[in-house]
Formats: structure tokens, C-alpha cells, sequence
């Protein structure tokens, strides 16, 4: 496993559940950064994550990315 880096998503795009045979369903969710560059958040198990990590469009988040 390489390192992992926090960085702060702006949410602007989420899609409508669909069913995974993987990961019960899946929720494609895009973003940008502060610096200003698009990230995708993929595969992301929406209605499965308890209420504390659920977030809404227009919504800061935070982030761990992996390397």
C-alpha cells in the first residue's frame, strides 16, 4: 500500500443508486477540489454508511486518497 493523502471534495454531481453484485449498489459521485480539479469518488456504498458519512450535493467532504 503506498500513502494516503486528505484533501477536501466540493460535491457537485451524484447519481441515482445503482444494484452491484460487488457492492450491494453503488452511487458514482463527482467533485471538485480547492485547487480546482475534478475527482470521481467510485464505488460508493451510499445508503449502506452510517449517517455520519452521508453528504449532500453542494457539500464540503474530506477525503483519503490512496497512492
Amino acid at each position: 500500500m503506498g500513502s494516503t493523502e486528505t484533501i477536501r471534495v466540493l460535491i457537485l454531481v451524484k447519481t441515482y443508486p445503482l444494484p452491484s453484485r460487488g457492492y450491494q449498489e453503488l452511487v458514482c459521485t463527482a467533485g471538485i477540489t480547492e485547487a480546482g480539479e475534478w475527482v470521481r469518488l467510485y464505488p460508493i456504498d451510499y445508503r449502506y454508511r452510517p449517517a455520519d458519512q452521508q453528504f449532500d450535493k453542494y457539500q464540503w467532504i474530506e477525503v483519503e486518497l490512496e497512492s
